[in-house]
């Protein structure tokens, strides 16, 4: 089973959040327990902010063993139209 991640529970644990981060890492473990995470390119670029560079970005993500799933054009219409 995959888990596709989203910027809010990243930024809960990443600044931490004194109401949702330890409830957000929680959910992350759990989660991480089931099979594997996913973020797309918009999470990625929605926490690039907390980092001074990339290659800080890439460790966390890997260290949180979270894996880059990209978006297809279909899914990003999807979502883009259900949003509307």
């Amino acid at each position: 089973m995959k888990t596709a991640v989203d910027s809010n529970i990243l930024l809960d644990v990443l600044l931490p959040d004194p109401i949702f981060g330890e409830r957000s890492l929680a959910a992350l473990e759990r989660e991480a327990t089931r099979g594997s995470l996913v973020v797309c390119e918009i999470v990625v670029a929605e926490v690039a902010g907390q980092f001074a560079r990339v290659e800080d970005a890439i460790a966390v993500l890997d260290r949180a063993s979270l894996h880059l799933l990209p978006t297809e054009i279909r899914t990003a219409y999807t979502a883009g139209r259900a949003w509307c």
